[in-house]
């Protein structure tokens, strides 16, 4: 197994790949990129949890500077 770097969707990205999750809500895409910074594991963590909670599922999510920092550490976890 070797890893493969993926980067960082951009808005456009964002907003397709949460389309074919059946996220269309532009308003809730929005929001989305800004918690996940367009990272691919967290944005489909993100879809997952927008399907089987709704909109309330990113209620919770508060603390904009662990949130940046969150991709740079799933990056690193998923890819060592």
């Amino acid at each position: 197994m070797r890893p493969i770097p993926l980067d960082l969707f951009d808005a456009e990205l964002t907003r397709e790949h949460l389309d074919l999750h059946g996220v269309s809500d532009a308003g809730l895409i929005s929001q989305t990129y800004a918690i996940t910074g367009g990272h691919p594991l967290t944005l489909s963590l993100a879809a997952t949890l927008l399907k089987k909670e709704g909109p309330a599922a990113l209620t919770d999510v508060r603390d904009p500077p662990t949130r940046r920092a969150a991709p740079r550490c799933y990056a690193t976890w998923a890819c060592c």
